[in-house]
């Protein structure tokens, strides 16, 4: 009997769950798709390539939907048995809550081992390739790096500083760069325009200017100018954090690292180490989470408890970041930004329970 009860559960938490894991996966993707279709399209990126790039963003948005569609897969099967009066039937035959909540939790623990494995083995992985893919397109329009008002480092001793970019034309309009110089005043050159050449930045209607130590301006001007850039975009990389290609072990290495030299700048790695974990844990407390929920929506009030449930999500991923970036900050500890949440779920999800049993 016991058995018979597990699997009738478990079939009945299964489907939401998978059909919730499938949708969040895929707007998750498709979020990422939005917030760079327009350079796709404005550049010609094939089809393949975005194909390839939407794959490598797979693992990441399995890891983030886990929590949420074991949440919403306990919530919603949970919530048919007890808008059928079927939980009803089974506490009266003598089935305790935590028995009921048995296969629910194993989906949890099922999860969290699923969404730990995929972020120490896949995810660094395919962030990493993303990276170099994103590189790639960077190299072949060199444009891509250069934002309209934002400085640009170049090189070791070379800051551009653009105006306007045309992605289209790979043109870049309003151009100054600055060549600092060693025991010198640094050179100060403008153009109206500059495009890209297969290996040279060609400028036109340039001009220089260049202050010695004795004050004296030298300027000069010039209908054309080529400026090398063979090696201009050799050391720029898309902006990642760098964490999100590391695995656990090189996350706690360079953390150590980081402490010896001076404490408290290993803060950045312990924050990612603690997070990963407290994310991966969530699969079992947001499962948790879901029995304690179900208690209070009776037939009635079966659509309440799925918007609660999502509203329930909402504030969780809200607050998430928000205890990170007071973590990465140095305002709380990584251990508290990391747990503070999950900890006062599985608080107030057991208090549920208890009163519930």
């Amino acid at each position: 009997m016991p058995k018979l009860i597990d699997r009738y559960l478990t079939r009945e938490i299964l489907g939401p769950f998978g059909v919730a894991l499938l949708t969040f996966v895929v707007l998750i993707t498709g979020h990422i798709l939005f917030t760079v279709v327009q350079v796709i399209v404005e550049h010609g990126v094939p089809l393949p390539n975005i194909a390839k790039f939407l794959a490598l963003q797979v693992p990441r948005a399995v890891v983030l939907a886990l929590p949420v569609s074991t949440l919403l897969g306990c919530s919603l099967g949970l919530n048919r048995l007890a808008s059928e009066q079927e939980l009803t039937a089974l506490r009266t035959a003598g089935t305790s809550l935590p028995r009921i909540m048995r296969p629910a939790l194993l989906l949890g623990v099922v999860a969290v081992v699923a969404a730990f494995g995929i972020s120490e083995y896949v995810v660094p992985w395919a962030n990493g390739e993303a990276k170099r893919m994103l590189h790639q397109i960077a190299l072949s329009q060199r444009a891509l790096v250069f934002r309209p008002g934002k400085f640009t480092e170049a090189g070791p001793n070379i800051h551009f500083y653009v105006e306007q970019v045309d992605r289209r034309q790979n043109l870049l309009k309003g151009v100054y760069f600055f060549v600092t110089q060693q025991g010198d005043f640094p050179v100060l050159f403008q153009a109206r325009q500059a495009r890209f050449a297969p290996r040279v930045l060609q400028a036109t209607d340039a001009r220089f200017y260049h202050l010695d130590k004795k004050g004296d301006l030298t300027w000069a001007t010039m209908a054309s100018a080529d400026v090398n850039v063979g090696s201009l975009l050799s050391g720029t990389t898309p902006q990642f954090s760098s964490t999100e290609t590391m695995r656990f072990g090189e996350l706690i290495e360079k953390w150590r690292q980081r402490e010896q030299q001076q404490a408290g700048h290993g803060r950045r790695f312990a924050v990612e180490i603690h997070w990963r974990i407290a994310l991966a844990f969530s699969c079992l407390v947001f499962a948790l989470l879901a029995g304690a929920i179900t208690q209070y929506f009776s037939t009635s009030q079966q659509l309440a408890g799925v918007l609660i449930t999502l509203l329930v999500v909402f504030v969780y991923y809200v607050l998430m970041l928000w205890l990170r970036m007071l973590g990465n900050a140095g305002s709380l500890p990584p251990a508290v930004s990391g747990w503070l949440l999950n900890g006062t779920i599985v608080a107030a999800s057991l208090l549920t329970i208890w009163r519930q049993r």
